[in-house]
């Protein structure tokens, strides 16, 4: 979010700016939006008052069908569902061929995410269990290195930092299914996810993971499949296909902002 990338007079689209002040995207406006990839639930780094204010002004594209649902509580005045799903070109992609057997996988379980408790005890549980697990928060984060720790790696893991968390972050995903990853990812009924990816992934609830894990990492079969299906059913959701609609209503909406700052005309008499 350095704002020296942001410039007056052009479409700016910003992401992760759940630190910065509405104050310095304000100069700026109506000319950004502002992407949220935040699940906007109490205790999340996301909700402070900061960012909620900052959401209730800018022109926003909202990647959460459950935030967007919710824009009238978050007082949310300009607000447009965008979801996350699959560009071409966006990350690498693995060739199947280059996924290691397992002889060469030295590491059973990569987790990438920041540390909340609910995180750490789980972690600690699988490792009490055995499993050789590398967990990169605060390490290194560029694609060489995220990467690195991925081939090596049997599966990886995906959980939600709060309890009271129901998107599963398909940005995460989307960075596993092109490394060929298989997953186990916390899911529920109620999760918020396309209902194509519940099937490139095992899901479990919190209390069913460890377990979980060490069923799959026993199972070379299903892992080999999941492999395979997580980039397939991932490219039949498309981002332009949202993306290209929401830069036209964007624009609709910026025209209107021009013909309402127009000077009123003066009445012929």
């Amino acid at each position: 979010s350095d704002l020296c990338t942001v410039q007056p007079g052009v479409i700016n689209v910003l992401f992760f700016f759940w630190s910065m002040p509405w104050e310095a995207i304000a100069p700026y406006h109506p000319d950004c939006i502002v992407v949220n990839f935040e699940p906007m639930v109490p205790g999340t780094h996301a909700w402070r008052d900061s960012y909620l204010n900052l959401l209730k002004q800018c022109y926003l594209w909202e990647y959460s069908r459950s935030n967007f649902q919710r824009n009238r509580e978050l007082g949310l005045r300009v607000a447009d569902y965008v979801p996350l799903a699959y560009e071409e070109g966006a990350a690498p992609v693995l060739p199947l061929e280059d996924v290691l057997p397992d002889a060469e996988q030295d590491i059973d379980v990569v987790f990438f995410g920041s540390m909340t408790q609910r995180r750490v005890d789980l972690l600690h549980a699988l490792m009490a269990r055995g499993v050789r697990l590398v967990v990169t928060n605060g390490r290194d984060w560029s694609v060489e290195g995220r990467d690195g720790s991925l081939r090596p790696a049997t599966l990886v893991l995906n959980f939600h930092n709060w309890d009271n968390s129901r998107v599963v972050e398909i940005g995460r995903l989307s960075i596993l299914f092109r490394q060929r990853k298989a997953v186990v990812c916390e899911l529920y009924p109620d999760s918020e996810i396309d209902p194509i990816l519940r099937d490139a992934v095992v899901g479990a609830p919190y209390d069913a993971l460890v377990d979980t894990v060490l069923a799959l990492l026993a199972d070379p079969v299903r892992r080999a499949a999941l492999e395979r299906a997580g980039l397939p059913l991932l490219r039949r959701l498309s981002q332009t296909a949202h993306v290209g609609p929401a830069l036209q209503r964007f624009l609709r909406w910026r025209r209107q902002q021009d013909l309402a700052a127009l000077p009123a005309h003066t009445a012929v008499r």
